[in-house]
């Protein structure tokens, strides 16, 4: 296997971000993480797997971290306004949206802390490090 510099973590990682419509869609706890899935209709097609609607993600980066020897694509929180009570929150999935939910690429699960919702506005807190990491 090779070593990967942190540099080249960062080149696999870089894409222009201006041209990608990064976008989150809030998942609640009765949708079960499955590594194969591919597009955004592979999370179910509504409630109860997903809440709300999706929200753009704003103020994205890609960072190299020399001295974590990571590079990551980090965001501003997502935040969902009035989200509908009676479901519980079990976090995002971060995607690439092209035209519709067949055709948008999934890119990573954000997994939160189980939250309920009561018709406030939900806020997923993006880690220090990113939503998406290569180590």
């Amino acid at each position: 296997m090779a070593n990967v510099f942190n540099r080249g973590k960062f080149i696999a990682l870089s894409f222009d971000m201006d041209a990608i419509d990064i976008r989150a869609t809030l998942i609640s706890d009765a949708y079960s993480f499955d590594v194969d899935d591919n597009f955004v209709v592979d999370l179910g097609t509504g409630a109860p797997d997903r809440l709300g609607t999706d929200y753009t993600i704003l103020s994205e980066a890609i960072v190299e971290d020399d001295t974590n020897d990571i590079a990551y694509v980090d965001c501003a929180d997502p935040v969902w306004s009035a989200v509908a009570g009676g479901a519980t929150v079990h976090g995002c999935v971060m995607h690439k949206f092209v035209t519709n939910d067949s055709d948008s690429d999934v890119i990573c699960f954000v997994d939160v802390t189980n939250t309920a919702t009561n018709g406030g506005d939900i806020t997923i807190n993006i880690a220090a490090l990113g939503f998406l990491q290569l180590t």
